[in-house]
């Protein structure tokens, strides 16, 4: 084969064609989409609890259910406790893709083995836990101010991963705190 400067020169010319190409137009692209609003929809639930049992229901659901839900993709906004007409309420907002999500997130959720057996233990040694249950899915109007609530503006993407062993600090870069044996690590994305 001969070498040819010019044809060498053609190459380099096209090869870095493309990398600036790619380079110019990849980024772009995932900005548009970046910016573009996400349609997603809400769940609001609202549990009855008992001032007898409040703390063993707060226990149970920051230690068991939250880790449970994680696992099968629920995405806890906020969590509240307000009161109503001599009642104590638990208050919760969800955020999910779609309606078929949600269903099918809740299914594997109340059918998953370990919270079977951890509802049933806390409620033999506390009783109900939990009164009376309500369940709304709020769509956002087209009006709506914010289209997606679990990552502010601006704010980058953080994620909630738990994990039953704690690594050196050497091996990540996390910020972590111990919360009743889970280690719950918070890595910003």
């Amino acid at each position: 084969m001969i070498h040819c400067p010019v044809a060498h020169k053609y190459r380099l010319l096209i090869v870095l064609t493309v990398i600036l190409t790619v380079g110019i137009i990849v980024p772009q692209c995932s900005l548009s989409r970046a910016g573009e609003q996400q349609s997603v929809i809400h769940q609001l639930r609202i549990y009855e609890i008992f001032d007898s049992n409040k703390k063993a229901f707060h226990d149970r659901f920051r230690d068991h259910a939250m880790r449970i839900m994680a696992k099968y993709g629920f995405k806890i906004v906020a969590t509240w406790e307000s009161k109503k007409d001599n009642r104590t309420e638990f208050v919760y907002l969800l955020e999910w893709p779609d309606t078929e999500t949600m269903a099918d997130r809740w299914e594997k959720f109340l059918r998953d083995q370990e919270w079977i057996k951890i509802k049933k233990e806390t409620g033999e040694m506390y009783g109900p836990l939990v009164g009376e249950i309500q369940d709304r899915t709020l769509y956002l109007t087209d009006y709506s101010p914010r289209k997606a609530l679990a990552n502010e503006a601006g704010r980058r993407n953080s994620w909630l991963f738990f994990s039953r062993v704690k690594l050196p600090r050497k091996m990540c870069k996390k910020k972590t705190c111990t919360c009743n044996s889970d280690i719950v690590n918070y890595i910003t994305i």
